[in-house]
């Protein structure tokens, strides 16, 4: 009974005590439960923020690149730095990092001629192909940076800038053998791209030029455009048998260089001395520079030669006298006085590292000529001279004989007689030996260069008597020197220096018209039916007084061999004549280029004389040219546009 009562006590003081220790409608205490954050960085930067949290707490993640690397995101794809992170669970979590890569901008523009592909902007390191390709007409010369193929590959390193270079594409010439492609006809004919036009020798002339060489033209407006030009001002005109075409400072594109005739304001010219010009890259009219240099010699030039008479891998530029209207008796100059102004020796223009021009006289001192020639004559590696005299006057004690200039290296030349047996020549042939074209070609192939020329050609007229000469023997005895001929002629050259006048022979051309008297006023070569030897093309006007040097005639000689030729003209040149001014005037030159790029070369005439014409209305065809059509000539009349 006692232990019933000791359990009960026992079980009621037991539970009173649980009830005693908890506060009424209190709810149970719970457990927070804690989670971990694993915050690792990959290669490339840092990341800062893990731990040990409380379920449910925000913890930030903050990821730093180091240098040279950019953040790229999260393991968990998130791109978000900081990043925020609610913990539910323990968590592990990856920063990425990568290498920067820079952008850059490659920039390709196009000049003139052409266009371009492959700009924009690439990645560093991106390989990108870029292309120039010409148009029409134009060939690609190189990159701004000096490569040189039309399609590269350019690695993007750097933001890049280039410019693709255009030129015109120059056509094919005529070759011939090493002695000929010695001579000023070679020369002149292989950097001959085309004639200029009436309105482009208009806007050439000009009335005044500053030191910094900006020249004041005679068409601009107001001023001299409004007395008609440069009428009435002192002024210089470019006339198109002055035209000297090269590549005077390396660099791949065409210059013109002319000698200007200076006009007075009273109509006069050939009284004072001239400019010469440079003109730099012609045909790239925003790129043309202007150089000038006053003539301490020449009052009114010739038709020049070109080549490189000091070897120093430049072009140079030989310019002759030919004052003759102001060294006659017989003639008066345009304003019809006559100033009887000695003739100063002919130059050579030399090109200093900076393109400035150096004028270096040369040759006979007293001399006029109608034209030079040049070409290596005696066979020794550089280029020599020949002059012969224009309208001489002895009462002047000008020079009447032809000479050789010699060149002897090093910018040193010696002036010698052309003729070894001048003196028994002109006995044969009396009074000055007065020449208007002539030029040196090997023809006859032997090696050795020979001299085409000639003045008057026609027919002889019944009326030339004995009492004809007689007359003329009294009041114009320039008139009766061995071109009185009027036959074209060649002079044969031999491994002598100089030449012989027996060694002159004549050739027989046809008249085809009525007309008076031709001047033969060039000449040019070529082998036309590509038998391997050299035919000749004499450059003619018609003198009358209708359409006075204002006409051309073209003919061919063809070489039989054996130093034999024959005029084929008629059956051989469709077009050989004009007469029209407004179509073309004459013309001093030709060029054997290839026109119509069919394989074969044709006939393009330059040097023309009456650039300017007559009338304001002449305006003469701007693409003028004979096309071979296999061994034929077909005359094309075209405009350029």
């Amino acid at each position: 009974m006692r232990r019933l009562f000791t359990f009960l006590s026992l079980t009621l003081l037991l539970t009173c005590a649980k009830e005693d220790s908890q506060v009424p409608n209190t709810p149970p205490t719970q457990i927070v439960k804690q989670y971990t954050l694993t915050a690792t960085a990959g290669d490339g930067g840092t990341v800062s923020g893990g731990g040990t949290f409380a379920s449910g707490t925000q913890v930030s993640l903050t990821a730093t690149p180091s240098s040279g690397y950019s953040f790229s995101g999260w393991s968990n794809g998130s791109t978000t730095n900081p990043l925020t992170v609610t913990l539910n669970s323990n968590t592990s979590i990856t920063a990425n990092f990568q290498v920067i890569v820079n952008s850059y901008t490659l920039t390709v523009t196009a000049g003139d001629g052409g266009t371009v592909s492959g700009g924009g902007e690439y990645e560093e390191g991106t390989e990108v192909t870029i292309t120039a390709t010409p148009n029409e007409g134009y060939e690609f010369t190189g990159w701004s940076d000096g490569e040189s193929s039309q399609s590269r590959v350019v690695t993007i390193n750097s933001d890049i800038s280039l410019s693709a270079e255009f030129y015109i594409k120059f056509y094919n010439y005529e070759r011939y053998s090493a002695i000929n492609e010695t001579t000023n006809a070679f020369e002149r004919q292989k950097y001959f791209y085309r004639y200029l036009t009436k309105p482009e020798y208009q806007q050439l002339s000009f009335y005044d030029v500053s030191e910094g060489g900006t020249f004041s033209t005679c068409i601009q407006g107001g001023g001299p455009a409004d007395q008609g030009g440069c009428f009435g001002l002192t002024s210089y005109i470019f006339n198109g048998q002055k035209d000297t075409w090269g590549d005077f400072d390396n660099d791949g594109k065409l210059d013109l260089f002319i000698t200007p005739w200076k006009q007075t304001p009273d109509g006069l010219f050939g009284n004072e001395k001239t400019i010469h010009v440079l003109i730099s890259d012609y045909f790239t009219p925003n790129n043309r520079t202007y150089t000038f240099k006053y003539s301490d010699y020449i009052t009114w030039n010739s038709t020049n030669s070109i080549g490189d008479f000091d070897n120093d891998g430049k072009l140079d530029v030989y310019v002759a006298q030919n004052n003759r209207h102001n060294n006659a008796d017989y003639s008066g100059n345009v304003g019809g006085q006559n100033m009887a102004i000695p003739p100063s020796p002919g130059v050579i223009i030399f090109f200093d590292s900076q393109n400035q021009m150096i004028e270096v006289p040369i040759g006979p001192d007293r001399m006029d000529t109608h034209q030079s020639s040049s070409g290596d004559i005696d066979n020794d590696g550089d280029l020599d001279i020949i002059i012969f005299p224009w309208a001489v006057d002895g009462d002047k004690e000008i020079s009447d004989s032809p000479k050789i200039v010699i060149n002897n290296g090093g910018r040193n030349f010696e002036t010698i007689e052309l003729l070894d047996d001048y003196n028994s020549f002109v006995e044969q042939y009396p009074f000055a030996w007065n020449l208007l074209s002539y030029n040196l070609f090997d023809i006859d192939g032997d090696g050795y260069l020979d001299i085409i020329g000639g003045t008057k050609i026609a027919e002889k007229h019944a009326s030339e008597t004995e009492e004809y000469y007689q007359y003329w023997e009294e009041f114009a005895p320039e008139s009766l020197g061995f071109h009185n001929n009027r036959k074209p002629w060649i002079l044969w050259g031999t491994s002598s220096t100089k030449y012989n006048s027996s060694n002159i022979m004549l050739l027989d051309k046809n008249i085809y018209n009525t007309l008076d008297t031709y001047s033969l006023i060039g000449n040019g070569f070529t082998d036309f039916d590509m038998d391997g030897d050299i035919d000749i093309i004499l450059l003619l006007t018609i003198v009358d007084e209708v359409s006075n040097y204002r006409n051309y005639e073209l003919a061919l000689f063809e070489n039989k061999g054996n130093r034999v030729f024959e005029d084929v003209t008629l059956d051989k040149i469709d077009g050989y004549l004009n007469t029209d001014p407004e179509k073309f005037g004459e013309f001093y030159e030709i060029a054997m280029i290839d026109k119509d790029n069919d394989g074969d070369f044709d006939i393009v005439p330059y040097a023309n004389g009456n650039s300017l014409g007559q009338t304001a209305e002449e305006q003469f065809i701007t693409n003028l040219y004979w096309e071979n059509t296999g061994g034929q000539f077909v005359r094309r009349e075209y405009n350029y546009d």
